[in-house]
């Protein structure tokens, strides 16, 4: 009898080159419109995809990568021009992107053991494969059905996009500054020549998105609502008062967090953290006054402190900022993005995250959300949808979201369960890694259901949706080590 080879796969995905979205600067914006030939608004009427060419081949090191060359033809109607360098009269109908990879993958079999024989008398092997998915990203140059501000250049096969966006008032500031400011717009972005931008006095706020669980009872989601209002004076020091608000929209819960306060490009706190555990000494919360390569002392603790990596810009709401590229201490969650910026703090860990401890009993995670002024945002950031996040909060009447489904436990070495799951709707759950990078997508069945995590360790962002792929729960679970 001919023996089958039965083959057991133990799959290890390996990180390569991943990312959830580029982030594009002004100074790219800028370098792509002067180089432009044609900047227009339009809409896409029609989409082809025309495929390119397949590349599959065994390398060197074992691995087989495989991936697939596509370009996308789009059909438009032009709106307006806002730049063009060339004297035809006719506008394009027909617009393309550069070519661009898609299923991007690498692997290769790193070991096959014989593990005996089944019931046919047939091997069995178990074999390891270990692989690497890359997304590469190409959201900055391709267009959905919004109104896109797009620019082209001529080329020989037609008019190609370099950048493209949806149409939006910031963007449209900045190119109408780019264009009057021509080559010298680069000046700019320099961060010592920019002014310093002090910490609000009054009606600022800073939200953050915090999940709390003690042992393995369900997660607690809040968002923690800090805001400036009122002064006070201790040891002849003039502090601004930071509340902090929580609970729905409509009857919040308010009281006194700290106070605050700046001096010579320093911010200094003192009062309860994150987590309401007190600090009665004054911190140095943030020290703006600094150089690439100092390093910030928040306390004389000998352990407290943060090295300044790089100074860059960054724009809130219409303004060029600094930002500070930091490796700070505490850098739980956020170790090689976290930024702080002037008049702001920071953008990873929040307010406060950086003097904040956890305690080694609980799960605990804590993400900022958004800084606003008057109301208005100023700075969001990307991993959320809003200052109040859907996930938290409901449209009509501004109470939290209490959904049906659990997620538990947390953390998880083995299995995560979803529970509660409705049987009148379709939910999916996806899961991503901090990188941005989806690990898993699947559609969610009625009850309960048990999920597999062996393969993935450290912190996944969970997001579960309905049918219309509205994100109405989303959390942060830590995973154990894989253990084979």
């Amino acid at each position: 009898m001919k023996r089958r080879l039965n083959l057991l796969l133990l799959i290890l995905f390996l990180p390569f080159a991943v990312f959830s979205a580029r982030i594009i600067s002004q100074f790219e914006i800028a370098r792509w419109y002067l180089d432009a030939d044609l900047v227009i608004v339009c809409s896409v009427q029609k989409i082809d995809t025309i495929f390119v060419s397949r590349f599959d081949s065994l390398k060197a090191d074992g691995f087989r990568l495989r991936y697939e060359v596509v370009q996308e033809k789009y059909s438009i109607v032009v709106d307006s021009v806002l730049k063009k360098t060339f004297a035809e009269t006719d506008l394009p109908e027909i617009i393309l992107t550069p070519q661009f990879p898609i299923n991007f993958s690498e692997c290769r079999i790193t070991e096959k053991i014989f593990t005996g024989f089944d019931e046919n008398g047939d091997s069995v092997f178990l074999v390891s494969v270990e692989c690497m998915h890359n997304y590469y990203d190409d959201s900055y140059f391709r267009i959905d059905e919004e109104k896109h501000v797009v620019f082209l250049n001529n080329t020989e096969e037609g008019q190609v996009i370099s950048y493209s966006h949806p149409v939006d008032s910031i963007l449209m500031d900045i190119l109408i500054t780019i264009e009057e400011m021509g080559e010298s717009y680069f000046n700019i972005f320099w961060a010592e020549n920019l002014p310093y931008v002090p910490f609000s006095k009054e009606n600022a706020q800073w939200n953050i998105y915090l999940e709390r669980s003690i042992s393995e009872a369900p997660v607690d989601t809040v968002l923690l609502r800090y805001f400036l209002c009122g002064d006070t004076t201790v040891n002849q020091l003039n502090y601004k008062k930071l509340w902090l608000e929580m609970g729905s929209l409509a009857n919040p819960v308010r009281e006194l967090a700290g106070l605050i306060r700046e001096q010579d490009k320093r911010i200094y706190y003192q009062g309860i953290d994150f987590l309401g555990f007190p600090h009665y000494k004054e911190w140095l919360l943030y020290d703006f006054d600094v150089q690439e390569g100092d390093t910030v002392w928040h306390i004389d603790s000998g352990y407290d402190y943060t090295v300044i990596e790089k100074i860059d810009s960054v724009i809130v709401g219409s303004q060029l900022r600094r930002r500070y590229k930091v490796n700070t201490w505490r850098n739980y969650y956020f170790k090689d993005e976290e930024f702080w910026v002037e008049g702001i703090g920071s953008i990873k860990n929040g307010l406060l995250g950086h003097i904040t401890d956890i305690p080694t009993c609980c799960y605990h995670f804590w993400e900022f959300v958004c800084y606003s002024e008057k109301g208005a945002t100023k700075y969001l950031n990307p991993s959320f949808d809003d200052c109040y996040p859907s996930f938290l909060f409901s449209s009509t009447d501004g109470g939290l979201k209490l959904p049906e489904i659990s997620i538990y436990p947390n953390p998880a070495n083995d299995f995560l369960i979803v529970e509660n799951v409705p049987a009148d709707e379709v939910f999916r759950i996806k899961m991503f890694d901090l990188t941005g990078r989806q690990i898993l997508d699947m559609q969610l069945l009625q009850g309960r259901n048990t999920i597999d995590i062996r393969l993935f360790d450290g912190i996944m962002v969970v997001a579960i949706s309905d049918a219309t792929a509205k994100v109405i729960k989303r959390k942060k679970v830590i995973s154990g080590y894989v253990q084979y």
